[in-house]
């Protein structure tokens, strides 16, 4: 899956955008050049999720970035059939997943484009983005194959 450029009538607001910090800089900077990556300890060797300035195992401050596979499995996933935000109404029916992309790293992602087939516990996802401003780039996924 490739990057996708959003429409103009689906571009959130700035104030909705993703905030960089000094701690998830390497994660959006890695999303806008459509390169995923997770947090990685250095110290004990996990992948975690949220991403922190400390690893959430064992509290070391070698945090560093590792590219995973671009796919992972759904865990859970919810269909919005409501509007919450006048830009997303177009695309209404949308769904959100929560994907588990390696062991103990758990992202909630948007499904895009939305699927045509209710996901599945389990489900094969392959992770893509969706160039939202310049600069800017989501993570989002689609059900595989």
């Amino acid at each position: 899956m490739t990057g996708t450029t959003l429409s103009p009538d689906f571009c959130p607001p700035e104030s909705l955008l993703p905030r960089r910090t000094p701690d998830n800089a390497g994660y959006w900077d890695a999303a806008a050049g459509h390169h995923f990556v997770v947090p990685h300890c250095g110290g004990c060797g996990r992948d975690f999720f949220p991403v922190s300035p400390r690893c959430p195992h064992c509290l070391s401050n070698m945090v560093q970035w590792r590219a995973p596979e671009a796919s992972g499995t759904v865990a859970s996933w919810i269909r919005y059939r409501k509007a919450y935000y006048p830009w997303v109404e177009a695309h209404l029916p949308y769904v959100g997943l929560l994907v588990d992309v390696v062991p103990g790293v758990r992202i909630p992602m948007l499904a895009w484009p939305t699927p045509t087939r209710e996901p599945k516990i389990g489900d094969r996802v392959e992770i893509g983005f969706l160039d939202v401003r310049e600069g800017v780039s989501l993570p989002v996924c689609r059900l595989a194959d």
